[in-house]
């Protein structure tokens, strides 16, 4: 039998960037050990409650929302320019905006430090399996289709393409490629409960 946990990065790294908090983490997986059951550990990259991904309010942390006071566009922005703070945008994966760290050096520095922490339980077996929950609801995917936008379902939703690296990136893909003209978010994509038959772009 297997407990799944929630290892919440707004947790763990909430107040300084590199300094991780374990403690809580280690006292319940030596619960779970006392009764012989295993762990699957998501590592879990987003946030909780704010965009109707549950119940419970566990924000990003608390550094991270401090960079998003002076700089937005370390969120998926929507054409209209609403912050998605569920999660970080993709478009900052290679960018140095975190203190001088980039989205997935964040990343990965926080599974490295997961890994040292508890590199022990996984040896013995106690760790089962360990899941990368990034995106929103913990869902690697676009975040398009959000409630607190006003989506329902079955809208198609929005790209959420309009922070400044995003933007950036579509220049650059589209100068490489030779096509300037494409270096611009869709104007004819609809709404977020548009339906596709309704837009041009998606006919």
């Amino acid at each position: 039998t297997r407990v799944i946990v929630d290892c919440w990065w707004g947790i763990v790294e909430a107040w300084t960037p590199q300094k991780y908090e374990w403690s809580g983490y280690r006292d319940l997986f030596g619960i779970i050990k006392e009764f012989k059951l295993k762990v699957q550990v998501v590592l879990s990259f987003h946030g909780s409650g704010e965009c109707g991904s549950g119940p419970v309010l566990i924000a990003l942390p608390r550094w991270v929302m401090e960079i998003a006071q002076e700089n937005q566009d370390i969120f998926f922005t929507d054409r209209e320019g609403r912050r998605n703070t569920e999660c970080l945008s993709w478009g900052i994966d290679k960018e140095r905006v975190l203190r001088g760290r980039t989205g997935i050096e964040v990343y990965f520095d926080f599974m490295r430090s997961f890994h040292m922490e508890f590199r022990t339980l996984s040896e013995e077996g106690l760790i089962s399996a360990i899941e990368i929950g990034l995106g929103a609801s913990g869902e690697l995917r676009y975040p398009s289709c959000s409630e607190k936008m006003g989506w329902r379902y079955p809208g198609i939703g929005e790209f959420q393409c309009y922070d400044r690296y995003m933007q950036k990136n579509l220049r650059q893909s589209a100068l490489t490629r030779g096509h300037l003209f494409w270096a611009r978010g869709p104007d004819n994509a609809g709404y977020y409960n548009s339906r596709s038959h309704e837009t041009g772009f998606f006919c």
